[in-house]
């Protein structure tokens, strides 16, 4: 499995004032949840001979049955994603504008130069780029993914068998789109999605849960005339609920915030859920982090000598790696998952740690690239636990504006 290192982005995240962390759920809330967990590596019973005291321990975990995922990537093309996402998509030091006479009102009529003066840094592509950083956090051992672009239609970019080349390939291709796709219609991205995953799989054998990710800067337009927009788009939904299709939409930026309630409707009759960003370009930081395994947290640690683990990574298909320190001779390594709901599973395994004796140019360089692998990987589980406190705090914000208030 490959991982995006995304440094430069992150570190400019974490700029940004931390929102409180989310409250742990209530006891209750477990009943009748269940969480499996797997240690992959190392294998149990190995000696372990390495300059640094330290394993690193890869696994994978979820909720409910033990499953592998499909996912489709819905990316909105449509005209409005022309328009700056706010951050420095491209990294080039500048952030993208539009032009001093783009207005709420004639943005529709500006050219692709003066809706942003920096192509890199237009909505389209911090979706774009934050599908390379998805693709990259997820094992293409368990996940296979599908690659939906749309506008006032759908169209499937790249099938659920296309390797991960093909997959950034296809990227690649759109990165040439901006806004090429014209209106915005929720259905036909919806309805190509569903039809991307094929039919509904038969029982028994390892479970493949099911999922789309759905990006958006506005709201439904499409098919004319009102109210057949959000009618056809709720009828889709509806389809991808009968055939066990999860919907986690993203609202990217303040109109599609305001317009929300059609995504809001989405992801709720389909078990998913919505993140609204009122500046686009973060969706390069919450695309990455979206909780596909039902999983919020894995935890490690040495049982033997209490020691917690470092640097521990929770991805978005339940794949999850960590360091734990050793001591010389036996050590009992123990990994536990929590739940969406609370409820809680735990492995271990035991391994015997013989120090290497001696030091060679070659045992300082592995311990120089180890040193450098920690630091970066700290850093990615901060940007990782930032992203879920903010997306906690934001879905509860979205319960309360949501939910009827009581009348007086």
């Amino acid at each position: 499995m490959q991982h995006a290192p995304g440094l430069a982005a992150a570190l400019l995240l974490l700029m940004v004032p931390a929102l409180p962390a989310a409250a742990a759920p209530p006891e209750s809330a477990a009943a009748g949840e269940r969480v499996w967990l797997e240690i992959r590596a190392p294998s149990g019973g190995r000696v372990q001979r390495a300059p640094i005291a330290l394993t690193e321990v890869r696994g994978v975990t979820g909720a409910g049955v033990p499953s592998d995922h499909d996912v489709a990537i819905v990316i909105d093309l449509s005209s409005s994603t022309r328009l700056p996402a706010g951050v420095d998509v491209d990294a080039d030091g500048q952030v993208g504008r539009s032009s001093a006479r783009v207005t709420a009102s004639n943005w529709s009529y500006g050219s692709p130069e003066e809706l942003c003066d920096d192509p890199g840094d237009t909505i389209a592509a911090a979706e774009l780029a934050a599908a390379r950083r998805l693709l990259a956090m997820l094992d293409p051992e368990r996940t296979r993914v599908a690659l939906v672009a749309f506008g006032d239609r759908g169209h499937l970019e790249a099938a659920l068998d296309v390797p991960r080349p093909g997959l950034l390939a296809a990227l690649d291709v759109l990165d040439g789109k901006h806004g090429w796709y014209g209106g915005t219609s929720f259905a036909g991205a919806l309805e190509t999605a569903v039809r991307s995953f094929g039919p509904t799989p038969p029982g028994g054998g390892r479970e493949r849960r099911r999922s789309a990710l759905f990006l958006s800067d506005g709201y439904p337009t499409m098919p004319l005339p009102e109210p057949l927009p959000v009618d056809a788009a709720l009828a889709a939904a509806r389809s991808a609920a009968d055939q066990r299709i999860r919907v986690f939409g993203f609202a990217l930026g303040p109109e599609a915030v305001r317009g929300r309630s059609t995504l809001d409707q989405l992801t709720q009759l389909t078990g998913g859920a919505l993140t609204a960003l009122e500046r686009p370009g973060d969706v390069l930081f919450h695309l990455p982090t979206v909780e596909l395994s039902d999983v919020v947290e894995v935890q490690m640690e040495n049982a033997t000598t209490g020691a917690t683990g470092r640097a521990v990574r929770l991805f978005a298909d339940g794949t999850f790696d960590g360091f734990v320190p050793l001591q010389r001779g036996e050590n009992r390594i123990r990994v536990r998952a929590q739940g969406a709901k609370g409820a809680a599973a735990s492995d271990e395994l035991v391994v015997r740690y013989e120090p290497l004796e001696g030091t060679t140019r070659e045992v300082e360089l592995e311990t120089e690239s180890l040193r450098r692998l920690l630091r970066d990987r700290t850093l990615e589980v901060e940007l990782q636990d930032e992203m879920r406190r903010r997306r906690g705090e934001a879905r509860r914000e979205l319960k309360v504006t949501t939910e009827p208030q009581p009348k007086e």
